[in-house]
């Protein structure tokens, strides 16, 4: 008996003891109608992308050395703006919206490539300087139509160029140096059987032992114009040095999902 009392009051004043000069921490402010802020982060500027906030919608953000760019689309009121703010002190430094056309398009994610980004609105493809937001180049598929879907890998901007019907239409993968657009197609996609070329993912690089670049994409087929509608997804490995499918893998998703290989 005379041992357990011995410990518990030890317990009790180990634990009630602290060192001089430790302040304990206080409590946690009170939560504001559900809402906890836990961060120890500062807020060091902020700034709306818009006068009305609420029908905004921007892209994820693109960060290059001191510059910060958005994009400010708004609800059915024409054309995303990009807006390039100062990373230090949120003062906007410039915008662009040098479009073919006004209309309501979206522009898609922005992709970097050293001190350059590509992006889509509609059937368009544009890159800007991410130094000002200078325009660099833009490309207008007056023929046809484009992916919304974009990537840029290594020193190429990759692509897929379609017709404007969607039956019997092939899909044109291309690509083109990204200092000055000249898109050269790489793989062509006709129809298989029933199935259209409804839909791609752009393509990774993979870099063989050989040093051929192979290019890992995912191609989604639709049986359009009958009553199932039924979809398929094939996996594609394509040599484009050799000029020449490495490998191929057939309906490996009958939900007709693509998705970007990660490598």
């Amino acid at each position: 008996m005379k041992m357990n009392i011995l410990t518990a009051l030890l317990l009790i004043s180990v634990l009630g003891c602290h060192k001089d000069g430790i302040t304990p921490l206080p409590p946690p402010p009170p939560c504001l109608f559900g809402f906890c802020d836990t961060s120890i982060i500062d807020i060091v500027w902020q700034q709306p992308i818009s006068s009305d906030t609420a029908e905004v919608i921007s892209a994820p953000v693109l960060q290059y050395k001191n510059n910060v760019i958005f994009t400010r689309s708004v609800f059915g009121y024409g054309l995303d703006t990009l807006k390039l703010f100062d990373a230090k002190t949120g003062k906007l430094k410039n915008t662009w919206a040098d479009y073919f056309t006004t209309g309501d398009l979206s522009t898609q994610t922005l992709y970097p490539s050293q001190n350059k980004c590509v992006f889509t609105a509609g059937n368009d493809v544009f890159a800007v300087s991410l130094d000002n937001l200078s325009t660099l180049w833009k490309s207008h598929l007056a023929t046809g139509s484009g992916s919304g879907l974009i990537n840029t890998q290594y020193d190429y901007v990759y692509h897929v160029h379609q017709g404007r019907d969607i039956y019997n239409t092939p899909s044109y993968w291309v690509r083109s140096k990204i200092d000055a657009v000249k898109w050269d197609t790489f793989f062509v996609q006709n129809k298989i059987d029933q199935y259209d070329p409804g839909g791609a993912e752009m393509p990774s690089i993979w870099i063989s032992p050989k040093g051929d670049s192979i290019a890992l994409f995912q191609i989604r087929y639709v049986e359009f114009g009958t009553a199932s509608s039924r979809e398929r997804t094939d996996f594609v490995a394509y040599n484009m040095t050799q000029k020449e499918t490495y490998f191929r893998m057939d309906s490996i998703d009958k939900q007709g999902t693509v998705q970007l290989p990660y490598i």
